[in-house]
């Protein structure tokens, strides 16, 4: 809207521009008829004093008095113009400045408003690179955590726990072994305490009496197999050891 104004606007002051300007050619060329005028009055008066009778029934004296009227009459009415085309020539000043002032005010306005527009896109440009860089931003972010995932920087924690969990394992194992150990060291000392009293209890039976000989023979044999059993059970765990702590047996 106001571009539109200020087309309208310029379009009058040039106008109005080019109406003084004629208006001030005008002037020039009545003053210069003027001057004319001025020095063709002095040749009449002499021309109409120099007639004869002979001229003046050609018709001389009265087309020379005729040119003097119309002279005297040019003079006064070119007076009368130069003063009006003067007048119409001040109120086209008044009119162009008045029509410079409403450009410059129009022209200013324009500018607020370019000015304000300008500020409008550059706030929205600050909003989008504001946008960009947070999108950058995160964008990095996730890569980074993209390129962790891909690296395993998750996974050595798993295998840290792994392991942990591995020698958590492998520390049960060792003290179920250690235990069982212990276990079959006390159960070694009872089994051959037993055995040392029951073949103590035999013997004395077998001086006591002959006929229960068989019964201590019988006893001994089971009491055998229960000591090899026992043996067996220890050559197995002196294996599980010697796999465990092999630098150790």
């Amino acid at each position: 809207m106001i571009e539109f104004d200020i087309f309208d606007a310029r379009a009058d002051l040039k106008r109005i521009v080019k109406y003084k300007a004629k208006t001030l050619r005008r002037i020039k060329e009545l003053k210069k008829m003027r001057v004319e005028w001025e020095r063709r009055q002095p040749v009449v008066d002499k021309e109409l004093s120099q007639l004869t009778e002979e001229d003046m029934d050609r018709g001389w004296g009265e087309a020379f008095e005729t040119e003097k009227h119309i002279l005297h009459f040019s003079l006064e009415l070119s007076v009368e113009d130069i003063l009006s085309k003067k007048q119409q020539v001040r109120e086209y000043e008044e009119e162009i400045e008045d029509l410079r002032i409403e450009l410059e005010d129009l022209e200013r306005d324009m500018e607020e408003c370019v000015l304000n527009e300008t500020m409008e896109i550059q706030s929205y440009r600050d909003m989008e690179l504001n946008r960009a860089s947070t999108m950058f931003a995160d964008e990095k972010a996730y890569r980074v955590r993209l390129q962790r995932i891909r690296w395993g920087t998750r996974n050595v924690r798993k295998r840290v726990i792994l392991r942990e969990r591995q020698g958590v394992r492998t520390l049960e194992k060792e003290m179920l072994a250690k235990r069982q150990v212990e276990e079959l060291g006390v159960l070694a000392f009872e089994k051959k305490q037993f055995v040392k009293h029951k073949l103590e209890q035999a013997i004395e039976n077998a001086a006591r009496s002959r006929a229960k000989q068989s019964e201590v023979m019988l006893e001994m044999k089971r009491d055998a197999g229960v000591s090899q059993g026992f043996d067996e059970a220890v050559q197995r765990m002196q294996a599980i050891t010697q796999e465990l702590w092999p630098n150790h047996l």
